[in-house]
């Protein structure tokens, strides 16, 4: 037997505290309803009717019997309860899940920020070092006679003058 059926809903009844009080005669009376509109001679057309109507009967069986009925009301009662207890565990779930998201983004602006600020630090001491290699050399070429040939033409185009 599926453990997911709820006899009470089969039978057109109400499934909490007030399914379970109940009398007998209540649930017959429920059960006669159903048994009219579910029976496979009424419904030739359905091909699940005799499954249905073989489910409408077990339930009602259950039902009729007080400690079955007791036995089911607990099975009821509990899947309630850890019902509940999902949606408050999924619910703290949630509310941890948004706490580490927005703890993991705070984090990673951070260190993207350092990260920008590294990089940007970075880039300044390179161009720093390009800047003293060129003045290095520029003095190198300073201390060092080299003449150049635009040197050489404009020293001699003055001196033929």
């Amino acid at each position: 037997m599926d453990d997911d059926i709820d006899h009470y809903v089969i039978l057109g009844l109400p499934s909490d505290e007030e399914g379970f009080k109940l009398s007998e005669k209540e649930i017959t009376k429920a059960y006669r309803l159903k048994a009219l509109e579910l029976h496979p001679d009424k419904r030739s057309d359905d091909p699940n009717a005799p499954a249905n109507f073989q489910k409408l009967q077990t339930s009602y069986q259950i039902l009729k019997d007080e400690k079955a009925r007791k036995l089911f009301h607990d099975l009821l009662r509990v899947k309630q309860q850890k019902l509940q207890c999902q949606s408050q565990q999924d619910s703290k779930r949630r509310r941890m899940m948004s706490d580490l998201e927005e703890r993991e983004r705070s984090a990673f602006a951070a260190h993207d920020a350092s990260a920008k600020a590294t990089s940007e630090e970075e880039s300044i001491a390179r161009k720093l070092k390009e800047e003293i290699s060129r003045i290095r050399a520029m003095h190198a070429n300073k201390s060092t006679p080299t003449v150049t040939a635009n040197m050489k033409k404009t020293k001699w185009s003055w001196r033929n003058k």
